[in-house]
């Protein structure tokens, strides 16, 4: 394996609630009845595409404004503290100590990044591939693509981490296979998509083999 691509929100930090809540925040503004069904819906997509669903439901301001609103809502609840997910710091500290390059590929807007990784070391990704960089984000493969093209190394030889279907979605049509992290969305089993059980189980079972991934559910 030479490389190792992440998604960040519900994969290494658990930054998706408060991106749903951000949802229901504007909803209520203009008393939308936001449902379950409606955050689940909209986990793992851009920015523009959750803009364009609130709009389409009766969120009366353009996408610039709601977009904005999101980023400060979520923001907001990140100053003190990031909520990185078990295992995440220690995987990305064995990955980095193993000098596998290593690939953020997120639907989170830059400020909104750079705010949760300046509480990491700096060299921990070699890439990173925002919202704000791409044309068309998840499920479209383009974050994934570009993030290859910047690493210089091919699909084949490497892996995703995801959570969302939308972010699984897209990293497949990028030739990725994708560790499949558990969250509060079902993603269906299909060949070469391959569900852990815990960030820390991918650290301690597929990083002692890299070359072994891909043989089943860990």
């Amino acid at each position: 394996m030479e490389a190792i691509l992440f998604d960040l929100d519900g994969t290494l930090v658990d930054t998706e609630p408060l991106w749903i809540r951000s949802q229901r925040h504007l909803a209520n503004q203009f008393g939308i009845k936001w449902t379950r069904q409606d955050e689940i819906s909209l986990v793992g997509h851009s920015m523009s595409y959750v803009a364009a669903k609130l709009q389409d439901r009766g969120v009366d301001m353009d996408a610039e404004t709601i977009i904005a609103s999101r980023i400060e809502y979520v923001g907001l609840q990140l100053k003190d503290k990031a909520p990185w997910k078990v295992g995440a710091k220690q995987l990305l500290s064995t990955i980095r100590e193993r000098n596998i390059p290593c690939a953020l590929v997120t639907m989170s807007p830059r400020p909104i990044v750079d705010e949760i990784l300046r509480r990491i070391p700096s060299d921990t990704f070699e890439v990173t591939v925002t919202g704000t960089d791409c044309i068309y984000g998840k499920p479209h493969p383009e974050p994934y693509l570009r993030a290859l093209d910047r690493l210089g190394i091919a699909a084949t030889h490497s892996m995703a981490v995801e959570d969302s279907c939308a972010g699984v979605e897209s990293a497949e049509r990028a030739r990725l296979p994708v560790a499949i992290v558990p969250s509060q969305i079902s993603v269906p089993a299909a060949p070469g998509r391959f569900h852990i059980t815990s960030l820390q189980a991918l650290e301690d079972q597929f990083l002692a083999d890299l070359h072994g991934f891909g043989r089943g559910s860990i």
